[in-house]
């Protein structure tokens, strides 16, 4: 009988995904179709208007495996030539009115902290220049076992209690390993203590996962953390107590809201467009050039009240 329920289960998991997976290739082909309209729209936008419709906007990805490096690097490549990568203390910058928003500019991050993220600054961001801002949750860059790394991995960021659901490949970055990337000129951001849910929290468990893990990333880095990302971004994932903490600890919070940052006058509410090594180069240069925007507009003007 149990063996028949985990089976059933089993089975109806593998459906979802299978499910998921489709529907993401046909986002992917109808948001495609778009890229080159609202390329060329955006084009005369920029040369009949002024300056201040260029854009800023921050690209994220998580986990890439060794498989997907090459796609990756393609998906870049591509993207150099349409945007210019900014470094992270740029992009502050242009935040703070400190440098004009010139040209459209294209900040990238990494979350998690997964060694692949590690692997790809060294073998692709080095060669091409560019240089990312990566979100850490802290008890994972904690761990010294592949094994517990794991199964912490499995529980709280992938939210599965299926350890063989895990990537082989997904291993932590240590300490020594962020403290590389700043040698190379990349920037370090908090991503909570321990990658919850914070809108399922109580006040004391937001301030412990906000506070305490940005606390203990200084401390072990020797350096000031001015970034922080939630955990999920969704709109679904924060709530008012949550937006107070991070907007009072943090100067630059990043939710996982697609939308362009080149207009934003509030630094606390920073979003972001997350990408996959898997999406057509159309549908990624789609989303930069805002074709799902407007599905968005509402969310980030509700986080914005959250503050209020």
């Amino acid at each position: 009988m149990i063996y028949k329920i985990y089976k059933t289960y089993i089975l109806n998991k593998s459906k979802i995904g299978y499910l998921k997976s489709k529907c993401r290739i046909v986002l992917n082909i109808v948001v495609g179709f778009l890229y080159y309209p609202l390329r060329f729209f955006n084009k005369l936008k920029s040369i009949f208007t002024s300056n201040s419709n260029f854009r800023l906007r921050v690209l994220s990805f998580h986990d890439i495996s060794s498989q997907d490096e090459k796609k990756f690097e393609r998906q870049i490549k591509w993207l150099m030539k349409k945007w210019d990568f900014i470094h992270p203390t740029n992009f502050e910058k242009i935040i703070e009115g400190e440098i004009k928003l010139d040209r459209d500019y294209l900040m990238l991050t990494f979350d998690d902290g997964t060694i692949s993220n590690y692997h790809i600054a060294k073998k692709v961001l080095k060669r091409l220049d560019i240089h990312a801002l990566f979100f850490v949750v802290t008890k994972y860059a904690l761990f010294d076992n592949t094994n517990a790394a794991r199964i912490f991995a499995a529980e709280n960021i992938m939210l599965t209690s299926n350890l063989s659901e895990v990537p082989a490949n997904f291993e932590n970055m240590t300490i020594d390993n962020l403290k590389d990337l700043v040698k190379d000129g990349h920037c370090i951001g908090s991503h909570t203590f321990s990658h919850a849910r914070l809108s399922n929290l109580s006040k004391s468990q937001i301030n412990k996962e906000i506070n305490k893990g940005a606390k203990i990333l200084e401390g072990l880095m020797g350096m000031p953390i001015k970034h922080f990302a939630y955990p999920f971004g969704d709109i679904e994932s924060i709530n008012a107590e949550a937006s107070i903490v991070a907007s009072q600890r943090f100067k630059y919070v990043y939710t996982g809201i697609r939308g362009d940052n080149g207009k934003t006058i509030n630094s606390t509410n920073l979003m972001r467009d997350s990408n996959h090594p898997h999406d057509s180069l159309w549908y990624t240069g789609a989303c930069l050039e805002g074709a799902v925007d407007m599905l968005y507009s509402k969310k980030i003007n509700s986080i914005n009240n959250l503050q209020t």
